[in-house]
């Protein structure tokens, strides 16, 4: 690994100026123009002095990139961090979900809509309905008013069935089928009443 070079006396001012560089939360930050002015006069020098300084300014700006580099490393050994946590929020997540589903289908299997114990209440409810194209449907076939451009408009559907615009019938052969106020089924369009699984 590369290490940090010895910086001259005369420019440890500088260092110290560069070091200040941070923000309000001490992040490094990039000079104002009076702090560009200042670090200019340790760069006005003759040739002759630029010859005696040249190795002390490389060093510094050595340092720099360095640090620089350092930073990126530690950015970049963040983000597979970042990345690992996120698989493993995931994988809980997933895991989560499947002991969840397993417990309601438990209590479905029981047909238990509700549970209750000291420490916890279950229940099976409504949730949003989800609006789909059925399989054999062809989209073309729907009113326009419930596309969007070359898609079904889920909003638009659900927003009809709320206001009384498009019914649902009882009985299980009427199950997933919309149908206008007149009675006329929409061929092709199917909404389904979802339920969720809620653990309080």
């Amino acid at each position: 690994m590369a290490k940090l070079y010895d910086i001259a006396e005369d420019l440890l001012s500088l260092n110290d100026l560069m070091e200040s560089l941070v923000d309000e939360n001490g992040e490094p930050r990039e000079p104002t123009e009076e702090e560009m002015q200042e670090m200019r006069k340790w760069f006005e020098v003759t040739q002759e002095e630029l010859q005696n300084k040249f190795d002390s300014y490389c060093k510094f700006i050595k340092n720099l990139k360095l640090s620089s580099e350092n930073a990126d490393s530690e950015r970049k050994n963040m983000k597979g961090e970042l990345d690992r946590l996120a698989k493993r929020a995931k994988a809980r997540e997933n895991q989560m979900n499947a002991v969840q589903g397993l417990l309601r289908w438990n209590l479905e299997r029981l047909g238990i809509k509700t549970f209750k114990s000291d420490l916890f209440t279950a229940n099976i409810q409504n949730g949003q309905k989800q609006v789909s194209l059925a399989s054999t449907a062809k989209i073309e076939t729907l009113p326009e008013e419930f596309l969007k451009p070359r898609e079904l408009d889920t909003v638009a559907v659900k927003d009809a069935l709320k206001d009384g615009l498009l019914i649902q019938k009882e009985g299980a052969e009427n199950y997933g089928k919309v149908f206008t106020r007149e009675g006329e089924e929409i061929k092709g369009l199917m909404v389904i009443q979802c339920t969720n699984f809620i653990i309080r």
